[in-house]
Order: structure tokens, then C-alpha cells, then sequence
């Protein structure tokens, strides 16, 4: 069964730790608000209200680190559903991630980002190592329609 995030458009959404993705989303939706949140903490009389406030290059560096969660959030939607085979997309999303998305890119990403990509690549390069599990993958990739073409991976 898909689990689906769903939010309503009037609501902060808080992280859930046993949910990774749910951090996207709450990333997701303080900077869909921040325009808002922005204006009622600097309309405060409370002085320690008021230090709240997120600073330019706090707003920036959360920006780049939604944007770095953004396919491993992706990733992790695609694995459910009632309707597909979730074992065969690993493989193909695993790749993406470990040879394109998670890779550095040392021009202009900030260093919150290039250390979270570092962590999540190194934590994923230790997942899926046993032989049997790869084949069993490949296998269920190989026999996936969806993935004749292989430049869908």
C-alpha cells in the first residue's frame, strides 16, 4: 500500500522520525510559508520572538538541503503501491542515486549539502552488498516492462 504524504495547504508538516521523507515535506512547506512566518515573527513585541527569524543563509542552505532530499524522497514514494512491483525499481533508483543524484558537485553547492550527500551515499554504498540480494534485483529489474529501455534508469 502507497503511503501517500498529504498536507493541507493551512498547516506547518512535522518531521517524523520512522519517516524520513516526512523531513522533505516539513522542508518543503517552511519554505512554502516563510513568507508568512517571516512577517509574524517580525511583527512580535517579544524580543525572543523576533531572534527566531531565519536568516538569508539559513533560508538558503535549507533550500539546497530540500533539493539534495528531493530524489531520495522520490525514490522512496516510487518503492510503494498496490499496482507495481517495488522490488525492481530498486535497483534502477539505487543507481541513479549512487552514480548521478547523490554525487557532489562542487560547483556552487553549499556544504551542508555536499556533507549530507557524502553521508547518504556512503550509508547507501553499504546497503544491498549481499550477491544473492543483487541478483534477486536484477532479476526483478530484468523481468520489469518498464525497464526494456534501460535509459529510464
Amino acid at each position: 500500500q502507497r503511503t501517500e504524504m498529504k498536507r493541507t495547504d493551512d498547516q506547518v508538516v512535522q518531521d517524523v522520525q520512522t519517516r524520513w521523507t516526512s523531513a522533505y515535506m516539513m522542508l518543503e512547506r517552511l519554505l512554502d510559508l516563510m513568507h508568512a512566518i517571516d512577517h509574524v515573527l517580525a511583527r512580535s513585541k517579544k524580543a525572543d520572538i523576533r531572534r527566531l527569524a531565519l536568516s538569508v543563509d539559513d533560508k538558503h542552505q535549507l533550500g539546497e538541503l530540500r533539493k539534495t532530499l528531493h530524489p531520495l524522497c522520490e525514490a522512496m514514494q516510487s518503492f510503494g503501491g498496490e499496482t507495481q512491483c517495488s522490488l525492481s525499481l530498486v535497483q534502477p533508483y539505487l543507481h541513479r542515486l549512487l552514480n548521478r543524484q547523490l554525487v557532489a558537485d562542487q560547483r556552487g553547492e553549499d556544504l551542508a549539502s555536499t556533507y549530507f550527500k557524502a553521508a547518504a551515499l556512503k550509508d547507501l554504498e553499504t546497503r544491498y552488498t549481499d550477491d544473492t540480494v543483487k541478483s534477486v534485483m536484477a532479476q526483478a529489474t530484468a523481468l520489469d516492462p518498464r525497464f526494456r529501455n534501460f535509459s529510464r534508469i
